[in-house]
Order: structure tokens, then C-alpha cells, then sequence
């Protein structure tokens, strides 16, 4: 074959693994076997690699793609101008409810949409679950985020259908943050009997830390007595208007972050409309060690106006009338 391309890729197979610029053009060789007509010697040779060698390659060659810009094909700002529905990879997976639904295949099908996962994805249906699998593990963080105008599409309910259908798919993901968890059921006379976000908590074998955040308003429900006034929510209040129940599922989940946003004091606010958060982290405290002797701390941080960076906030422990209750939902488990 004349073609220099392929006489390239045979001069480099002979190289040795050892220096950086040979990986690098391994690397490069993986994306040329998708986007031409022939397979590189090299990409041949990656295929015959032990999986935590190919692992690596797979590595640098996302950071390539990341580079390239090709892992943000369907990148937007929200509403409060963040990027969205993007891939940065390692770092994070950003996605949200806004979608059009034809850009996404059928979750059955094991399929990410091909603006957030490299070409070298597509080149058979065994590379497809290898490379999607491999992101998912190695990505920090994935942002899912409800939008309430949405219609038709849940980004939760596609994900975790999505890493149903992914051998090793539900075990990949390690940390879950829910940006707009406080609308959820916000504008419902009748709550939804599921909460898709924390039905994916549930499912997720190896997620550790959950993030959630929270808008001081929907800590609270109209006032009985007085249509026009408002009153906090009871911690089995959020409970049930949010379906917490189904995250007590998840077996190996560690951390809780609450991200509580409360009005700015010249509108009224304050650091104390957020005490509802205390008592639902106590309830999910509890609630692990009495379903599953499971230990999970929980945080709890309070600010005002636009989110710039995680702030630290005061981790959450149990008083003695917390630990009697503890004791006594023991007795009537019969532990």
C-alpha cells in the first residue's frame, strides 16, 4: 500500500513504548483508525494491549479529544449564563432536562450521544461500552440538572437507563450532584410518585458522594390558616414531597452535600430560612443506620446569590434525643 499514512503508522508501531511522543502518536493512531479508511498498525496494536495499558492510552487520548473540543458538541448556557451539557473530561459531566430528544438514542441501546463521546466510541460496540464505561469511572463529578420548563425529557430517568443497558455501568459513577433539586415537584398539585434523581442515586453500586441544591423557598408550604403566608416544611415534609426514601438504597454512598441558598438579607433572608436541612440530614443519617448500618456524614452549607465556588458548610451530628430515636427505630427493626 502506498499510501503514507499508513507507512507512518508502520514506522511508528516499531518505535518503543517508552518516550512520550510515541504514546502520543499511539493516541492519535486510535482517532485515525476511526476517521479514515484503513487501520493503522498502531490501532492494531492497541487493540492487543492489557486492558490497564489501553486504559491509558484511552486516558490520553480523551484529553485530546477534550482539547479538540469534540467532547462539546451540544454545549449551551443555562439561565444563569453556566455551560451545560458538556463533557470535560476528567473533570465533569454536565447535563440537563433541556434536550432534544433526538440527539440522544434510545438509552436502551447503550449509545451516549456523539457529541460527548470520542469517535474512537463508535468503532465497534465493544470499544463503545470499554471508552464510555472508562469516562464515567474516571470523571470526578456528574452534574444532572432538573429544569423545570422542561417537557418530555428527564436527563435522570435517560441516564440511568443509559448505564443499565453499560456492563459495568451502574458500578462507574462516584459522585452525583443535582444543581436544581428544589424544583422538583415544585409546580405539581400532585407530587410525582418518584423522584428520578434519587431513583438513580439508588441504583448507582459505587457512588460515594451526592451533592443537592437547595433554595431556601422550597423549605416551605402554604400556611393552613392562611393562604397568603407560608410556613417551614416538617422534616417528613421534604421526605415525602422530594421521595427521599428510595436514595436509602444506595449501599455505598459516604457523603452528603447540601448546597442551601437563602435570600439576600436586603430581601428578607437569612442563614436560619435553611434550618429545614438540618433535620433532613439527621432523617438521612439515621435512616442508613437503621436500614443498613451504614455510616454517611452529611453537610450542610448556607449562602446567598450566584454560585462562584463550593463553600464549606458545618457537618451534621446527632444530639441524645437523636440517638434515642436511633435506638428506638433499632428495637423495632429487632436488631
Amino acid at each position: 500500500m502506498n499510501d503514507p499514512q499508513y507507512a507512518a503508522s508502520v514506522r511508528a508501531a516499531w518505535e518503543p513504548y517508552d518516550n512520550d511522543l510515541c504514546f502520543r502518536g499511539l493516541c492519535e493512531g486510535v482517532y485515525e483508525a476511526y476517521h479514515h479508511s484503513f487501520v493503522p498498525v498502531l490501532f492494531k496494536k492497541f487493540l492487543e494491549l492489557p486492558p490497564e495499558l489501553r486504559a491509558h492510552v484511552i486516558h490520553e487520548y480523551l484529553k485530546l479529544e477534550r482539547e479538540a473540543g469534540r467532547l462539546s458538541k451540544h454545549v449551551h448556557h443555562d439561565a444563569w449564563g453556566n455551560r451545560c451539557c458538556v463533557w470535560d473530561y476528567p473533570d465533569v459531566l454536565i447535563a440537563c432536562d433541556n434536550q432534544k430528544s433526538r440527539i440522544f438514542p434510545p438509552p436502551e441501546t447503550a449509545r451516549a450521544p456523539q457529541g460527548w463521546v470520542p469517535a474512537l466510541a463508535f468503532t465497534n460496540r465493544a470499544l463503545l461500552g470499554e471508552v464510555t464505561v472508562h469516562m464515567l469511572h474516571n470523571t470526578r463529578q456528574i452534574d444532572l440538572k432538573y429544569i423545570k420548563e422542561a417537557d418530555g425529557f428527564e436527563i435522570a430517568t435517560w441516564f440511568r437507563e443509559f448505564l443499565t443497558a453499560i456492563p459495568g455501568g451502574l458500578s462507574a459513577v462516584k459522585h452525583l450532584n443535582f444543581p436544581h433539586m428544589h424544583w422538583y415537584n415544585s409546580q405539581r398539585n400532585i407530587p410525582a410518585p418518584t423522584n428520578p434523581s434519587l431513583e438513580l442515586v439508588a441504583v448507582c453500586k459505587n457512588l460515594r458522594k451526592l451533592d443537592i441544591t437547595w433554595h431556601s423557598s422550597k423549605l416551605r408550604k402554604p400556611n393552613p390558616g392562611n393562604a397568603d403566608l407560608t410556613v417551614p416544611c416538617t422534616t417528613l415534609d421534604l421526605v415525602e414531597k422530594f421521595r427521599f426514601r428510595s436514595m436509602l438504597n444506595c449501599t455505598s454512598l459516604q457523603q452528603v452535600y447540601f448546597d442551601g441558598i437563602y435570600n439576600a438579607p436586603n430581601r428578607g433572608g437569612g442563614a436560619s430560612d435553611l434550618d429545614g436541612l438540618e433535620g433532613l440530614a439527621k432523617w438521612i443519617i439515621v435512616g442508613f443506620l437503621v436500614r443498613r448500618g451504614q455510616k454517611v456524614d452529611v453537610e450542610v452549607a448556607r449562602r446567598y446569590g450566584k454560585w462562584r465556588n463550593r463553600v464549606i458548610g458545618t457537618m451534621i451530628l446527632l444530639d441524645e434525643k437523636d440517638l434515642e430515636q436511633f435506638a428506638l427505630a433499632l428495637s423495632f427493626r429487632g436488631d
